[in-house]
C-alpha cells in the first residue's frame, strides 16, 4: 500500500526531533500505568476466606438430586414431581403388575 510521501516527510522530522510517532507514545502512556498498578487493601482476600468460599460452592454443586423411578423407568429433578408421580394411577397399577409378576 502506498503512503502520503508528506507522511514519510513528517517521520523523518519526528526522529529529527527526537520525539516518538504518535502510535509509540500512545502504547507508552498505557504501558506505564500497568507497571505502576498496586493492589488495594479490600482487594486482597484472605487465604482462609478464599477456602471457605470454594468449599461452600462444592457443596452447594451436590445438591444436585434426582429420583428414579425404577418401576416406570423415569427420572424426576424435584421432590415435588416425585410425589406427583408416585400418586398417580399409571404409577400404581405398574407397581401391581410388578408385584404379581415378582410373586
Amino acid at each position: 500500500r502506498k503512503r502520503d510521501p508528506r507522511y514519510k516527510t513528517y517521520l523523518a522530522q519526528q526522529q529529527t526531533a527526537g520525539t516518538s510517532t504518535p502510535k509509540t507514545s500512545a502504547q507508552n502512556k498505557t504501558a506505564a500505568p500497568r507497571a505502576e498498578y498496586v493492589e488495594q487493601e479490600w482487594q486482597k482476600v484472605e487465604a482462609s476466606r478464599q477456602h471457605d468460599d470454594i468449599e461452600w460452592a462444592t457443596a452447594e454443586g451436590d445438591d444436585d438430586e434426582e429420583w428414579e423411578c425404577v418401576v416406570c423407568g423415569k427420572s424426576f429433578f424435584s421432590q415435588a414431581t416425585w410425589d406427583s408421580h408416585e400418586r398417580s394411577k399409571k404409577h400404581l397399577k405398574e407397581v401391581e403388575r410388578l408385584k404379581r409378576e415378582m410373586l
